[in-house]
């Protein structure tokens, strides 16, 4: 009995030293160096401003709501590219999107942005399920610097 009394000791010793350390350690204790925490000053992060309000941007479902067109009338002078991000709910996927970058001709003031809304592969085309809005994000690019455009639509 005296041996069983021992070794449930011990057990129970050895298992509240374990806890102890782990406490321990997770409040940051037990450890022979410890670093200084330096914060830094944080630099200004850059600010890009938005498109003049003579840049208007339309959104039309198309194809049986498959795809999007995206109709971009009054591109600042100057512009060279435009990126651009479409984003969209979907019913079975989550938030799906489209990005990707146009490069304009000197003088273009309009452009019509056609993406389907889905994936393909090998000639099958599943399409998604559009719930709700869909995000228009641009960047436009040119001799002045960037400028954004950001807005929701219905979809």
């Amino acid at each position: 009995m005296k041996k069983k009394n021992i070794i449930i000791v011990s057990v129970a010793a050895a298992v509240i030293l374990v806890v102890g350390l782990t406490v321990v350690r997770l409040r940051g204790g037990g450890s022979a160096t410890q670093t200084e925490s330096v914060t830094a000053t944080p630099s200004p992060e850059m600010v890009i401003p938005t498109v003049g309000s003579q840049t208007t941007v339309t959104v039309t479902p198309a194809n049986t709501r498959h795809a999007v067109i995206v109709d971009v009338e009054g591109i600042p002078a100057g512009t060279t590219s435009i990126d651009y991000s479409i984003s969209y709910q979907t019913k079975q996927q989550g938030l799906q999107g489209i990005i990707g970058t146009i490069s304009l001709d000197n003088g273009e003031t309009s452009y019509q942005i056609k993406r389907d809304l889905g994936t393909c592969s090998s000639g099958t085309c599943v399409y998604h399920d559009v719930v709700g809005k869909v995000t228009v994000q641009l960047k436009f690019t040119g001799d002045y610097g960037d400028k954004l455009y950001e807005k929701d639509f219905p979809f």
